[in-house]
């Protein structure tokens, strides 16, 4: 990247970007020089401006790295604060030789950096007044760093493209179409997934085929899963069957593929859908249908088949594939969980009706002896004598059910044990009876039936012992959660954003020097490094070089910025009800001069923002159930008739815990960039945090890799 030595409208040196040719470009070849970024070229403009006109000298690393060349993070915040007892002199000699030219005696200020009006209307003179002077103001245009109107617009699109747990996995619409499904206390599977099949069917935006193929592919691990033609040549569609001889199975594709598309047919005719698709699973031998209808009965059969050929067969929902396939892989986070358990809860979210073993209240049930009633359990005795016998196998080995005096099941292990050794047995008896070319007889079908028998007998144990249901609605209440806090925090960013547009907040063109000298040249700007620095005219400059010099001891303690490219304004926020704003689209902090308490607070907030590489901190996992319970315990009545996301979006709780960390982390710091320990003590919205103390501590350490 080209670029030439120049002077801004100020008069100071910096490097500017060249887009001419080398032959076009006026300043000559001797002004050039080529840079690693554009993130070089502003480093190094300050850099030119300390040297060429502050005359601090450059310290030896970066005389050693050269211009043109990106300095890395650790060197630049060293080399600047090698560079700023110099650059603090010469800022101080600046100020004095203005003031030698202005009027004797020093106007007094009141709260905060603001000096009193008469000083402020002063300012604003451009002439002089009885032969003084003030400090000068900078006329015509400045380079104020302002974005272009292209640069804005894609920083604030960046900004509000919040990414959960769903947009992970599934392509959706950036500006959602209806509100996030809750979980209810009272839902049972089929209205929890329900919801979100409708929410994510009425948000999707992407291909409809690639994210069904990959979402059946994940529902069934390992499954051979492909798209199914029904008008191709049925002569060449998929079978994993075997067959006798080659006419056999053409006449077997044939008489499929006219099922296939008489249900095709009748589907769209049904429901009007005109978008469904068929796969064929060649591992599990069985043609599964997706349609984009109705969640209805009718239209949805996780296990069917065809009567004419007995082909398998599964009729799904987009929506409820889509669902499944997302709570499945969250399932999938949390170790321990069984295939077979997990097949079948995957089987349970697929089918529309109800299950008593899967309603709302199971996820908390507890095992007790009458679990499996006696009658269940005689059933089953009479079912294994009439199996066993109508199968003609050897009956010896076939496990024994250990009841106690009461013919109760003492646990749900004892229950899970006998369904399996039940399922063993059944598998090698039928090994030994199958017919050797593997047609289906009537004595193999006695064992499979009684092995589905002795599964349904034990589906409130394996409930249990698998924690299915529990497992079911964390994964579900995490998902919900997730969206609901990344929607929360999308509403966040477009109201900052909108606001950042509002005429209070313009750039300002005509800035008093003196106090963007100030700026430019203090431990703020060293810190948030972004094009623009800013310091109200009206702000008193030797308070505000004493705060500036306690922010280059308080800086050492925050958590360090990946990327020094923050805009950061001293900015009277007047009637905005905020003592300071932090603007995602623009990456920019502003903080009210008379509150430098509110400085950590958007810290935080720009942390949230720029630290993670995809995402937001405040969306990591670990902080979620700290968001859930702040949710759940902030006093409701206190936050009034304010936008919520005001307090309970997951970026606000998460900027109030980075207060509260720096104020444990530091007790004794006394700092004005944190509010008194008694409004962290007893103010309603850092409340519910007090008691995630240590939590808070161990997850900001490991976050930002303090202690």
């Amino acid at each position: 990247m080209r670029a030439h030595l120049t002077r801004s409208k100020t008069g100071e040196s910096v490097w500017r970007a060249c887009r001419a040719t080398k032959r076009a470009c006026p300043l000559g070849e001797a002004a050039h020089r080529e840079f690693d970024s554009t993130r070089a070229i502003r480093q190094w403009s300050v850099l030119q401006h300390y040297q060429d006109d502050l005359g601090v000298p450059l310290p030896e690393p970066l005389a050693r790295l050269g211009v043109g060349h990106e300095v890395p993070d650790g060197v630049w915040l060293d080399a600047l604060a090698e560079m700023q007892p110099g650059i603090e002199a010469a800022e101080q000699r600046t100020y004095e030789a203005e003031r030698s030219q202005s009027e004797s005696g020093e106007e007094s200020a009141t709260g905060g950096l603001r000096k009193r009006g008469n000083d402020r209307a002063l300012r604003k003179n451009d002439e002089p007044g009885d032969g003084g002077g003030s400090a000068p103001v900078v006329s015509g245009p400045v380079d104020d760093g302002e974005p272009s109107e292209e640069e804005r617009a894609a920083g604030e699109a960046r900004s509000e493209r919040i990414t959960t747990l769903l947009t992970d996995r599934i392509p959706l619409m950036d500006d959602r179409h209806g509100k996030v499904p809750e979980l209810r206390s009272t839902d049972d599977v089929a209205k929890a997934n329900g919801r979100l099949a409708t929410y994510l069917d009425r948000n999707f935006d992407g291909d409809r085929a690639t994210a069904t193929l990959d979402a059946l592919r994940s529902l069934y691990p390992g499954a051979d899963i492909q798209p199914l033609d029904p008008y191709s040549p049925a002569e060449g569609q998929p079978t994993s069957q075997r067959f006798p001889n080659r006419a056999t199975r053409d006449d077997f594709l044939r008489r499929r593929a006219e099922e296939v598309k008489r249900f095709h047919a009748n589907r769209a005719l049904e429901s009007g859908d005109k978008e469904s698709a068929t796969y064929y699973d060649a591992t599990n031998d069985r043609v599964i249908f997706v349609t984009r209808g109705k969640r209805t009965t009718k239209n949805l059969y996780p296990n069917a088949y065809f009567r004419g050929t007995g082909q398998n067969l599964r009729s799904l929902n987009f929506g409820s594939v889509l669902a499944a396939s997302a709570v499945a892989r969250e399932m999938d986070r949390e170790p321990g969980l069984a295939p077979s358990a997990r097949a079948e809860v995957v089987q349970v979210m697929l089918q529309p009706g109800r299950d008593s073993q899967w309603a709302a209240a199971n996820h908390a049930w507890k095992w007790h002896p009458d679990s499996i009633s006696g009658d269940a359990t005689a059933s089953l005795m009479r079912s294994v004598a009439d199996h066993v016998k109508g199968s003609g196998a050897d009956p010896s080995g076939f496990p024994v059910l250990d009841l106690g005096d009461d013919a109760t099941i003492a646990t749900a292990q004892q229950a899970m044990d006998y369904a399996q050794q039940v399922h063993d047995w059944c598998d090698r008896r039928i090994g030994e009876i199958r017919d050797p070319d593997g047609s289906p007889s009537k004595r193999v079908a006695h064992l499979e039936r009684l092995q589905r028998d002795v599964k349904r007998w034990s589906g409130s144990a394996r409930v249990c012992v698998e924690d299915q249901c529990g497992r079911y609605r964390r994964a579900i209440g995490n998902i919900l959660d997730d969206e609901s806090n990344g929607q929360m925090n999308r509403a966040y960013a477009k109201r900052a954003n909108s606001a950042s547009r509002a005429k209070v907040f313009e750039y300002k063109k005509n800035r008093d020097e003196a106090h963007d000298m100030a700026i430019r040249s203090s431990s703020f700007a060293r810190i948030f490094g972004g094009r623009h620095m800013e310091l109200d005219d009206s702000a008193d400059l030797a308070k505000f070089r004493q705060l500036d010099h306690e922010f280059d001891g308080w800086s050492r303690t925050l958590p360090e910025q990946v990327d020094h490219d923050t805009n950061f304004r001293f900015r009277f926020t007047g009637n905005h009800n905020a003592t300071g704003l932090y603007f995602p689209g623009m990456r920019e902090v502003i903080v009210d001069p008379r509150h430098p308490d509110s400085l950590t607070h958007e810290y935080f907030h720009n942390l949230d923002y720029t630290k993670a590489k995809d995402g937001q901190l405040s969306m990591d996992p670990k902080f979620r159930s700290i968001v859930r319970d702040y949710k759940d315990n902030i006093d409701r009545k206190k936050m009034g008739g304010t936008n919520p996301e005001r307090y309970l979006a997951p970026t606000e709780v998460f900027a109030r815990a980075g207060e509260l960390y720096m104020n444990w982390r530091h007790p004794d710091s006394g700092s004005s960039f944190l509010k008194t320990k008694e409004t962290y003590e007893t103010r309603f919205d850092y409340a519910p945090l007090l008691k995630h103390k240590q939590e808070i501590i161990r997850l900001f350490d490991g976050m930002f890799g303090k202690h």
